[in-house]
């Protein structure tokens, strides 16, 4: 991919078509809440939202966000 978070930064660019992200730090305060992270790259870390229901899924097919989860986003 073209995009990395140092990029993302340094250029301010809001909309992206996809970056792999690493999950270093996950809290969640609580159920039905949603979860504060640190996403990492090779270029560097930034802080994010992650919705509720990514933090609490139990779906088999669809398992929780954990740290060490390596992502997609788009």
């Amino acid at each position: 991919l073209k995009y990395s978070i140092e990029r993302i930064l340094h250029e301010k660019i809001s909309r992206i078509p996809g970056l792999i992200v690493l999950v270093k730090k996950l809290t969640v305060t609580g159920r039905g809440t949603d979860g504060r992270a640190t996403l990492k790259d090779p270029t560097g870390e930034v802080e994010a939202t992650v919705h509720q229901s990514l933090c609490e899924s139990r779906d088999r097919d669809k398992p929780p966000i954990v740290v060490g989860s390596v992502l997609l986003l788009k």
